[in-house]
């Protein structure tokens, strides 16, 4: 399937169109700006596929910011890149690790993450910080986030926002400035409804996400909730308050 825009309307944009677009189990948004290896894929799949809650698997690479990257041994010529991921896939077999953010230069999504977080945030414009904010989104929705050791992309970084002529600072800076106000400002909410007390320390750590309303409202809902409390209420205006307080701190919603 080819989908076409007259104009450059931005990675988390054009993401989403191929995500729409897609009919897999998994999802990959990789950048044009990579070459990939033996074995990658195959790496990536076993990776997720090894606990039903991991939904997002990254591999290492070159050029990428963060705990992706690794050194190498190859030159800017590709000659011996091929060997490089073979014996690094050899030497991490089947090993992963934990990670809080994937960059989205290779970025393997489970259906059900989709199904439950929704698309990227298009507000992000070009790009940048979109796949961080994915990343959180979906670990608040109770996925895993990992990164695959043993597979290996090479990635030629920022060639896309050369090409278009991009202010690459200014677009850093901009959507740092939007990721950290979206989240913030999630985190205020959340705040704004527990417990009233801090002395109460919570028994199981509700994990609330942060959603859009049909008519553009803002609520929060449990991301994986794994107790949900039912209350029976009637004529007791006097007691509700204090207990709803009591069992607060103990259920996800």
């Amino acid at each position: 399937k080819l989908i076409i825009n007259d104009d450059n309307r931005g990675f988390p944009t054009a993401a989403n169109q191929g995500i729409r677009a897609s009919a897999g189990r998994q999802i990959l948004l990789l950048n044009n700006a990579t070459v990939v290896t033996t074995g990658w894929l195959r790496r990536m799949l076993r990776a997720m596929h090894s606990d039903p809650t991991i939904g997002l698997v990254g591999p290492c690479c070159n050029s990428v910011s963060g705990p992706q990257q690794v050194s190498v041994t190859y030159g800017k010529d590709l000659i011996g890149l091929d060997g490089f991921a073979w014996m690094c896939g050899k030497a991490n077999d089947r090993h992963m690790a934990e990670t809080d953010r994937l960059v989205g230069f290779c970025f393997l999504i489970r259906r059900e993450v989709v199904d439950r977080v929704g698309l990227m945030d298009e507000r992000f414009g070009i790009g940048c910080f979109e796949d961080d904010d994915y990343t959180r989104r979906a670990m608040e929705a109770g996925f895993r986030a990992v990164i695959a050791r043993d597979a290996f992309v090479h990635h030629y970084g920022g060639r896309t926002f050369v090409a278009t002529g991009v202010d690459f600072a200014g677009l850093m800076a901009r959507n740092q400035q939007l990721y950290h106000q979206k989240w913030n400002n999630a985190d205020a909410l959340r705040s704004g409804i527990s417990a009233t007390d801090s002395s109460l320390k919570p028994c199981l750590a509700p994990r609330l996400s942060l959603q859009v309303g049909d008519r553009g409202g803002l609520f929060l809902v449990p991301a994986a909730a794994r107790v949900s409390l039912c209350m029976i209420a009637r004529d007791n205006k006097r007691t509700i308050a204090a207990a709803i307080k009591s069992a607060q701190r103990c259920v996800d919603e």
